[in-house]
């Protein structure tokens, strides 16, 4: 047993300077490359081919001196609910001469109600448009939330 004991110090005292002397191996640029090209790519998330985008139109700019007989509004954008249930909510509005802040209190109001409904991204706003014939056009976006950046 003794010998046994001898033969294991002297082999580790041999091998001591070799491993107190190793150098550890820096990374350079080769090696760093060689072995990032192995990491597998990431998944890339599938594309939503059941939601098409549709571009925003631009908001009409304030006016301040704006004055239109409003006979009717119209809407853009609406999926959630019919013209006609978003025209109900704007009774207060048709028939009568609006300046631009009516108008976008109107569009608030649309806003509110799409929101009280659920959608808490959802908004209306005035887009561009050349105001003829009384009918007054309001843009809806409704918003898109998904799982993914919906925290429970």
């Amino acid at each position: 047993m003794n010998k046994i004991c001898r033969f294991v110090i002297t082999l580790l005292l041999g091998y001591l300077p070799a491993i107190i002397n190793a150098v550890p191996v820096l990374p350079d640029s080769g090696l760093i490359m060689r072995e990032s090209s192995k990491m597998p790519a990431m998944p890339k998330k599938p594309a939503d081919a059941g939601v098409e985008l549709l571009p925003l139109k631009k908001p009409m700019a304030v006016q301040d001196n704006l004055r239109v007989s409003v006979k009717s509004f119209s809407f853009s954008g609406n999926s959630h609910f019919p013209t006609s249930t978003l025209q109900s909510q704007l009774g207060g509005y048709t028939n009568r001469e609006l300046g631009f802040a009516e108008l976008q209190q109107a569009a608030n109001v649309i806003t509110g109600y799409y929101r009280k409904a659920g959608f808490p991204s959802a908004y209306a706003y005035i887009p561009e448009q050349t105001l003829e014939h009384g009918q007054v056009e309001l843009a809806i976006f409704e918003g898109k939330m998904d799982d993914e950046h919906i925290k429970k």
